[in-house]
């Protein structure tokens, strides 16, 4: 029985970017200006709502009138909370699709992996086989390399503009 991951770290975000900038940079339907565009338009959430919020539900707000997750969390799973359903609601398809993307994910999950001192190789659930069926792309993941996928993830990522 392997071990479970921890929990995610400043590392382990940082190390996230640093997959996500490059593929950010080199996708087609994002690119860099399109991603500077949208970092311009998202300035003011980070610079004066987001820490706006912090401070209403800490501050102004009594614990039992706080959001649940504000009191169930540490603040750095609140600020991961917040951003991901900020992003969720305006970052553009064609921009947010990168974030899920093999070269992107796969390899952050072998450096969580890595950090944890499990190899990639020793899991037993460890085959990811990036398909293409029909139009239809994904992720299949095998136990057995001859037995059929215990997980199927497929890409959806919209229509691109």
């Amino acid at each position: 029985m392997h071990k479970a991951l921890g929990l995610v770290s400043w590392l382990d975000c940082l190390v996230f970017v640093g997959f996500l900038i490059p593929q950010l940079v080199i996708d087609p339907h994002a690119g860099i200006v399109k991603v500077i565009s949208w970092l311009f338009t998202a300035i003011p959430y980070f610079v004066f709502t987001l820490p706006s919020l912090i401070f209403h539900d800490h501050i102004l707000l009594f614990k039992n009138e706080r959001p649940e997750f504000v009191n169930d969390s540490t603040f750095f799973q609140e600020l991961v909370i917040r951003l991901v359903k900020y992003s969720f609601a305006n970052l553009p398809s064609n921009i947010g699709r990168v974030f899920f993307k093999g070269e992107v994910v796969m390899p952050f999950y072998k450096f969580r992996l890595l950090r944890h001192g499990i190899l990639p190789g020793s899991v037993p659930s460890w085959n990811p086989k990036e398909i293409d069926q029909d139009g239809a792309r994904g992720l299949w993941v095998k136990t057995f390399e001859d037995s059929e996928p215990d997980v199927v993830l497929y890409y959806i990522h919209g229509m691109y503009h």
